[in-house]
């Protein structure tokens, strides 16, 4: 354990050097970074005040509204929404856990009898005070003039990472002390989490169920299982028919890139030059076995867009497999791969751009960095330093048991892989995971995988796209794709955020079935000619509707900071708006108005560009987030006088509960969408479920009246979220829009809300 001190203490060493060499104005060419809170005067008139406190009381926002007969509005910054107090129904108070969460797995050890066993102890974060977040350790820095540039940024959080590590070393070691003079002895820890590989005798573990400061006890044994196959598809879903919205007719049952572009919308991104400009982190069983030099993984100057880190003593491994692992490469070339710029030279050239497209991933201009699940101290790690600066992760994998069961079989979200991935969440990284192939057969069993339950990850779920005997395509819920919660499991949340296509053509991998229907080669792989199939799948599963999630939210993100801010590198804002993207489409394909659905969350995933080249005026979109504590209710403005050719109205809220890994329910709220009428707000639509995240869909909303959203915080009983006591941190985007698309063809082509 003195090891993991020393380290810590070396990396916030480190880390505080970077701060003194650091030219905090920005270094000579490099771009300033862009947030509300620096183009705010409020902002800088709040730098002498306690900035903690400031910031619990404002909300951080930015939007655009176009009237129809007027220029764009575009807002940024910080304001005063109005609170008030709320009367909230009182719900039975549940009584703080006096122990840690003990897995099922190890109450099978104290039932045996084994002499000596091997087990992870998690502490509870208030017995270490791992401190702020990162996200809120990013605006602290703003307001303390520390952060100006994209390199401050990357400085901020180190410093944040290291005082974590720090803190959680140092705890660590008190409570290895105390289990070596009980006769067990510690194996490893990972600090930043506060958790701790131990073997001990099986009197002492017993004893350990009932210490306060432990949060959960854990086996560390489970395998990591990719989660890529085909099975059949259910229902009809969307009708795909030419100008009817779903236009995009895809031949046979399986999907490529160009297909991929329209099912999504990503096509006018693309045009601009929005295609992914950052490092995306893959998570994989097999590390470091992506097939890094392959043509679709090359850049323009040649070079390949894609580095593997397998595991080494004192860090990354290089490894550049001649033949990589089919799951790994496939899930790694829908996210970045890209022959677009005519780097592959057996693609012929007279089959032109739509060749090069079809052959193509999502987030085409990426870079990708793999590294596997062998040490998840290691992985954890190396995903989260700030120099790569990763903010967005893939994960297309579940974890079972040692026998093959799945892990959190009740979706709890409280096993050691939920505690490290909320850990990167609170880190900065936006966390994408596969919901899993377990199916949804029964309606009152939880299927994702883990860890998908844990409240910090985005959980994709999987559609498929099949061509019918009419010459139509529909999009249909394939029948593998896990049920998120349950009335039983789950702690009230549907857990599943999106559904994506799958079934890809294309992937460049060194799979089983690497030919197609007229059995040639898909031109990817250097054997190819050696692995014979008659099948011409190539990647499906929820693994392969997972990084076409991850890819677009790359795409988005450098759209955002483009035309937006680095707001967007708050994870929890990109949750917001990609929940925001949803059709609403729910498992036997209606629309639903209020809430998400525990099989297709907020429904497949339609890419939008909230701008004016995406949105037809009369329009008005927002995001931030605020603070809200508990019986408080806050307002934030929609819009004034709203404009009759209003069609729709949307509004998603998410939020985040350190806790919820350590067993303790998450905070609860509800969401009013409220319109004024005789001066007085009236509640139009609601939504109070127990999820951990909320909408409002209203169809032809009443014109000329001002109207708001309004959060009420009414079982709220977190302290720890950057909001001070009793009080969460809650992310929000709207949308209000003109359906009509009357500027044709000069904006994104969409579907309509609700086709």
């Amino acid at each position: 354990m003195g090891e993991s001190v020393w380290h810590a203490g070396w990396a916030l060493f480190l880390a505080g050097c970077a701060v003194g060499v650091r030219d905090l104005e920005g270094d000579a060419g490099e771009r300033f970074y862009q947030h509300p809170l620096l183009s705010s005067p409020e902002a800088q008139v709040a730098q002498g005040e306690d900035r903690r406190a400031w910031l619990a009381e404002v909300e951080v926002f930015e939007g655009e509204e176009a009237r129809e007969e007027g220029a764009v509005v575009h807002r940024s910054g910080v304001r005063h929404p109005p609170r008030e107090r709320v009367v909230v129904p009182l719900r039975p108070t549940v009584a703080p856990r006096q122990g840690p969460v003990v897995s099922a797995a190890v109450r099978a050890l104290l039932a045996g009898r084994e002499q000596e066993v091997e087990v992870w102890l998690r502490l509870r974060r208030d017995a270490w005070s791992p401190g702020d977040d990162v996200n809120v350790a990013r605006e602290l820095a703003m307001l303390g003039g520390e952060l100006s540039s994209p390199a401050d940024e990357e400085v901020v959080r180190a410093l944040a990472i290291a005082r974590r590590e720090q803190a959680g070393a140092a705890a660590l070691a008190s409570l290895g002390e105390s289990i070596a003079r009980e006769g067990g002895q510690v194996l490893g820890s990972t600090p930043r989490s506060g958790q701790l590989l131990v073997r001990l005798p099986l009197a002492v573990l017993e004893s350990l169920t009932h210490r306060p400061e432990l949060a959960g006890i854990d086996l560390d044994g489970g395998r990591p299982v990719p989660e890529g196959f085909h099975a059949p598809s259910e229902g009809d879903g969307c009708v795909v028919t030419e100008g009817a919205g779903c236009w995009q007719e895809v031949r046979g049952d399986r999907i490529d890139g160009y297909e991929l572009e329209d099912l999504i919308q990503s096509g006018s991104f693309y045009e601009e030059g929005y295609e992914g400009d950052e490092t995306i982190g893959l998570v994989e069983p097999a590390a470091g076995t992506i097939f890094t030099a392959h043509p679709g993984f090359l850049g323009a100057d040649g070079a390949s867009r894609w580095e593997n880190c397998a595991y080494g003593v004192w860090g990354c491994l290089a490894s550049d497999p001649d033949e990589g692992d089919g799951h790994a490469t496939g899930v790694a070339s829908i996210l970045v791969g890209d022959t677009t710029r005519g780097q592959d030279p057996e693609l012929e050239p007279g089959e032109g751009e739509r060749g090069w497209r079809s052959r193509s991933g999502v987030a085409r201009g990426a870079r990708g960095f793999s590294v596997g699940t062998t040490d998840v101290d290691f992985t954890t790690r190396r995903l989260s330093q700030p120099e790569r600066g990763i903010h967005l992760v893939n994960n297309s994998w579940g974890m079972t048991d040692v026998w093959g069961a799945p892990r959190d079989p009740e979706c709890t979200g409280t096993t050691r892989w939920d505690r490290e991935y909320n850990e990167l969440f609170e880190e900065g990284l936006a966390m994408i995971k596969s919901a899993g192939n377990d199916g949804h057969d029964d309606p009152s069993d939880c299927r994702v995988s883990n860890p998908g339950a844990a409240l910090g990850t985005f959980v994709v779920g999987a559609y498929q796209v099949r061509e019918g005997d009419d010459g139509l395509s529909r999009e249909s819920l394939a029948l593998y794709s896990a049920r998120g919660g349950t009335e039983e499991e789950g702690g009230g949340r549907t857990i599943v955020d999106l559904i994506a296509p799958t079934d890809h053509q294309y992937p460049f991998v060194h799979f089983d079935r690497p030919v197609d229907e007229a059995g040639e080669g898909y031109l990817y792989g250097r054997y190819r000619e050696e692995l014979a199939s008659s099948d011409p799948y190539a990647l499906g599963g929820t693994s392969g509707a997972t990084p076409v999630v991850t890819g677009f939210a790359a795409v988005f993100r450098q759209w955002y900071r483009a035309v937006r801010s680095d707001l967007i590198d708050d994870p929890g804002i990109l949750y917001a708006n990609l929940l925001l993207m949803g059709d609403r489409a729910d498992a036997l394909d209606g629309r639903l108005e209020v809430g998400f659905d525990s099989l297709t969350g907020a429904g497949r995933l339609r890419g939008r560009r909230f701008d004016e080249l995406g949105l037809d005026g009369p329009y008005a979109w927002g995001t931030g987030r605020v603070c809200v504590r508990a019986g408080e209710g806050v307002a934030i403005p929609l819009t004034q006088g709203l404009d009759p050719d209003i069609d729709t109205l949307k509004v998603v809220t998410w939020w985040y509960d350190h806790r919820h890994d350590e067993g303790v329910p998450h905070d609860k709220l509800t969401l009013r969408v409220q319109e004024q009428r005789d001066e007085r707000w009236w509640t139009v639509s609601a939504d109070d479920s127990d999820d951990s995240k909320q909408r409002v869909f209203i169809q032809r909303p009443h014109p000329g009246s001002d109207w708001r959203l309004q959060l009420v915080g009414r079982d709220v009983t977190s302290d720890h979220e950057g909001c001070g006591p009793d009080a969460a941190r809650v992310y929000y985007a709207f949308l209000l829009e003109d359906q009509d698309r009357e500027a044709g063809e000069a904006l994104q082509r969409v579907r309509r809300e609700g086709e």
